[in-house]
């Protein structure tokens, strides 16, 4: 890949996908996961749509993530607010 040296990962090893007459790769390197699509490969607005599908989904991941948390404080934490018994 231009620019980045590869790094194998189980998160994502690096693989190259078709779409439409071009390719798309995708590879992992020490900063993060890297997409490469070819210029020109996409119109602007499917861009748009791509990406903006990518930002709801981490949104939505974090959002779990912090809902998973309160709720796993609230099993630790529940009896220091909420008696039980006599």
């Amino acid at each position: 890949m231009p620019g980045g040296k590869h790094t194998e990962s189980p998160l994502c090893p690096r693989h190259s996908f078709a779409h439409g007459a071009g390719m798309f790769a995708v590879e992992t390197t020490p900063a993060g996961i890297r997409v490469i699509i070819p210029t020109g490969e996409l119109e602007p607005s499917q861009l748009d749509e791509v990406l903006s599908w990518l930002r709801l989904e981490s949104v939505t991941r974090r959002s779990a993530m912090a809902e998973s948390g309160k709720a796993q404080w609230w099993a630790a934490n529940k009896s220091r607010f909420i008696q039980t018994g006599p």
